[in-house]
Formats: structure tokens, sequence, C-alpha cells
């Protein structure tokens, strides 16, 4: 049962992950098309006065505490998602194939009459 659970896990995981990855490919793709202008402006998180007014008002720990906010963003979008995604069916599957065999495993020797 844990075997056939590992296995339903492990697949769906990667399927999953799979389809995100090659989706966000198709419209990485697509912006890399449309984009003709070599120059983007910058994002406002990313201007020196934006990082003034962080620190500013909440400190270090405020611009530690945007910095993480914006990179748990950016790991819920796209390949880093299916990333996220894959190597979290991976251990679980493992997880699962472990306590598989360690329950059809002898928990001891055994004596023979």
């Amino acid at each position: 049962m844990l075997n056939l659970l590992g296995v339903t896990i492990l697949l769906a995981g990667l399927g999953i992950a799979t389809s995100i990855w090659l989706d966000q490919d198709r419209v990485d793709r697509q912006k890399s098309a449309q984009a003709t202008n070599g120059a983007e402006t910058l994002s406002p998180e990313d201007s020196r006065r934006y990082t003034h007014d962080v620190e500013l008002y909440y400190g270090e720990t405020g611009m530690l505490m945007e910095k993480w906010k914006r990179w748990l963003q950016e790991m819920t979008r796209g390949k880093p998602l299916a990333d996220v995604i894959g190597i979290a069916s991976l251990v679980s599957a493992g997880g699962l194939f472990y306590l598989a065999a360690r329950r059809n495993r002898p928990s001891g020797p055994r004596e023979s009459p």
C-alpha cells in the first residue's frame, strides 16, 4: 500500500512539475520574442529610494524581511516552483518507499527450533 502511494506521489509530483516547467518556458520564450527594447526600467523595490525608506522606517531587520519576502514570492512562481514540487515529490516518495521497506523487513533475529 505504501509503495503504491509512493509511486502515485512520485508520478503526480513529477508530472505537475514538468507541466509547470514547460509552461513557464513557453512564457519566457514569448516574452523574449516580444522584448525588443534592451533597456528596462527598475521596479520600485530595486531603487535606492525604496531601500533607503525601508531602512529608515524599519531598520536593517525590515530590509532583511523585505528581501526574504521577495525571495519567497519568486520561489512560488514558474521554474522555481516546479523545482520545489519536484524535490518535494521525490523526498515524499522516497520516505514512503523507505517506510514500506522497513515495514516489510523482519524486526530482529529469529531463532530456529
